[in-house]
């Protein structure tokens, strides 16, 4: 299964400094395979991931990538969300109709 870039940069971003959590508790909460995260996480240090989000398109994810985002912006402030939004290319009202 193929996931977005938005899904791998926001599992990147849950595991990797600063955050730093742990893969297993990043696992269970996302549904996405330990040795899948340690895959992107290698990637990511060789540069093997693009910088571009051209898969992120909001029309291309998976009903599961965009339950995840809902899921990850139910937890962010007001404040914050809008950048997680710009982030990932997606607008309020892309949360508000997969809620």
């Amino acid at each position: 299964m193929g996931y977005s870039h938005a899904v791998r940069h926001s599992v990147l971003k849950k595991v990797l400094p600063p955050e730093g959590r742990s893969i297993a508790e990043v696992s269970r909460e996302s549904g996405i395979n330990q040795q899948t995260i340690r895959n992107w996480i290698k990637g990511s240090e060789t540069g093997i991931f693009e910088d571009g989000n051209q898969d992120s398109c909001p029309r291309f994810l998976t009903p599961r990538e965009k339950y995840q985002l809902v899921v990850e912006a139910a937890g962010i402030d007001d404040e914050q969300l809008g950048e997680f939004l710009r982030e990932r290319g997606l607008h309020s009202e892309h949360i508000t109709i997969w809620d």
